[in-house]
This record gives structure tokens, C-alpha cells and sequence, in this order.
């Protein structure tokens, strides 16, 4: 699966590892799809 951009999509294990994506990767973004997964 790729974005509409091309680039493949980001997935993270935690929400820290998000955290600090989103940290490292400061604004303007042009947007941000969040899939949440529940277990069960």
C-alpha cells in the first residue's frame, strides 16, 4: 500500500513511537490518517 504522495505508510507499535515521530517531525503537515487497532 502507498499514499497518495508514492511513500509507503508509517506504523507504530506504541503510541511513544508516534509520540516521538510526531516530535521529530514538527508541523505544517498537509495531514495525518490514524488507523487504531484494538486487540480481541
Amino acid at each position: 500500500m502507498t499514499t497518495s504522495d508514492g511513500t509507503a505508510p508509517l506504523t507504530f507499535a506504541a503510541v511513544v513511537d508516534l509520540d516521538s515521530w510526531l516530535t521529530a517531525h514538527p508541523a505544517p503537515h498537509a495531514g495525518l490518517w490514524v488507523k487504531v487497532a484494538k486487540k480481541g
